[in-house]
C-alpha cells in the first residue's frame, strides 16, 4: 500500500490558475468536519505558505484552484518551487501527488503548459511539474532566466 495521501486525478493549468482535482486515498485521516486546505510551501524556505480553502466532498474529494500571481513576488529573479500538500489545523498532512495511475517517472514524461504573470516588471513563467516521486510541485522562473538558457 502507498500510504495515505493526496491523489490528483486532474491538474488544469490555464486562465491564470492552477486546478487541481483528485481525493485522498488510504487510512482515513481527519474526514470529517475539520476544514482541509491546499497548503503550498515554498521548498528551501518552509515558513513561507499559501493556504487555499478545500473542502472535501463525497468520496473525500478536493477541488482548489491557486491564483498564480500569488506565486511570485516583486524583484523576484531566481526561480522558486512549491510542493503542494493537503492539510488540516488538526496536523493531517498529505502530499498532493499521482501514484494510481501506474505511470511512474511522470517528471520525464508529463509535462504540463507554462503561464506567464509579470509582476514588478518581470515576466515569469508559472509551471506545475511532476517531481521524482510523482508528488506535484510548481516551479515560477523569470523568463529572463530563461532566455539565458540556465538549467532547470
Amino acid at each position: 500500500m502507498m500510504g495515505t495521501h493526496a491523489e490528483i486525478t486532474e491538474v488544469w493549468p490555464r486562465d491564470g490558475r492552477i486546478r487541481v482535482v483528485g481525493h485522498i486515498v488510504g487510512d482515513p485521516v481527519d474526514t470529517g468536519p475539520v476544514p482541509w486546505r491546499l497548503l503550498l510551501t515554498l521548498r528551501e524556505h518552509e515558513e513561507h505558505q499559501l493556504s487555499y480553502d478545500s473542502p472535501l466532498g463525497e468520496g473525500r474529494r478536493f477541488d482548489v484552484a491557486v491564483p498564480i500571481g500569488d506565486l511570485v513576488w516583486e524583484g523576484m529573479s531566481d526561480s522558486v518551487k512549491w510542493d503542494l500538500h493537503l492539510a488540516t489545523e488538526t496536523g493531517a498532512r498529505l502530499r498532493v501527488g499521482r501514484r494510481l495511475d501506474g505511470i511512474h517517472g511522470k517528471k520525464e514524461i508529463m509535462v504540463f503548459p507554462a503561464q506567464q504573470v509579470t509582476s514588478g516588471g518581470v515576466d515569469i513563467s508559472v509551471k506545475p511539474f511532476y517531481t521524482v516521486k510523482d508528488n506535484l510541485s510548481v516551479k515560477c522562473r523569470p523568463l529572463a532566466l530563461e532566455a539565458q538558457g540556465h538549467a532547470a
